[in-house]
């Protein structure tokens, strides 16, 4: 199967990040998957941002653990003047047809993601990502019958570093993991399909994505998700 195409951060190169435009966006470029990042209040409010700071994406020097979410309805994004998405209000704008890779910032936001994803009938059409173990043995042990997939994401630069990754998956319940464009191959793929683990990889720039598309890869995170789709299904221009 061709691998589903993930539009990076709500499509920035067409919308601005984290925003609700860039998943409407996201859909219309035809991806299958709009990736968004997660980070809490202050109160504990879950909310679309990937930065730790709001400075790079709305200019305010404010930490997001800082903010309470009342707070933080004052900060608009740059480009557009759209507030600062909750996560309800994202799963509410999800078009349908279009699921969520949901890169977990903040390890203390798994419980209310999947409530809310649960709330309003989403799980089925999520991807549960994080870094952090304990947010992914989270997922594993109270979504992962429920969820598309979870998945744990880490840089793996190095064979020892490789073996870390694909062991610590599969130790902490994951499905999938996100394998770096540098050392993603089909020796890579093959070794982790042969654990029982997807592989995504997330194309950070359009050269590499042009050279690897066409690996047998579970998903493609990118920017440029029409390019990707047409490289990676053999389909024409568009």
């Amino acid at each position: 199967m061709p691998p589903v195409i993930i539009a990076h951060r709500t499509s920035p190169l067409d919308a601005p990040e984290n925003s609700l435009a860039g998943i409407r966006r996201s859909g219309e470029l035809g991806a299958d998957y709009v990736e968004i990042d997660v980070r809490l209040t202050r109160d504990g409010v879950p909310v679309m941002l990937h930065d730790g700071l709001l400075l790079r994406t709305t200019l305010r020097p404010w930490p997001v653990s800082w903010v309470t979410a009342a707070g933080l309805r004052k900060a608009r994004l740059r480009k557009s003047g759209e507030r600062v998405p909750t996560f309800e209000e994202a799963v509410a704008a999800l078009p349908d047809g279009l699921g969520f890779a949901i890169d977990t910032k903040a390890p203390d936001a798994a419980d209310a993601i999947v409530a809310e994803l649960r709330n309003q009938g989403r799980l089925d059409r999520s991807l549960l990502w994080a870094q952090s173990e304990r947010a992914v043995r989270w997922y594993a042990t109270h979504a992962g019958d429920e969820a598309a997939e979870v998945a744990l994401l880490r840089d793996a630069p190095t064979p020892d570093a490789i073996d870390r990754v694909l062991a610590d998956a599969v130790a902490f319940g994951a499905g999938a993991i996100s394998a770096h464009q540098s050392t993603v191959d089909e020796a890579f793929i093959e070794r982790a399909h042969g654990m029982g683990l997807k592989v995504h990889c997330w194309f950070q720039d359009q050269a590499t994505q042009r050279a690897k598309a066409t690996l047998p890869l579970d998903g493609i995170v990118t920017d440029w998700p029409v390019e990707a789709r047409r490289l990676s299904h053999g389909t024409g221009s568009q």
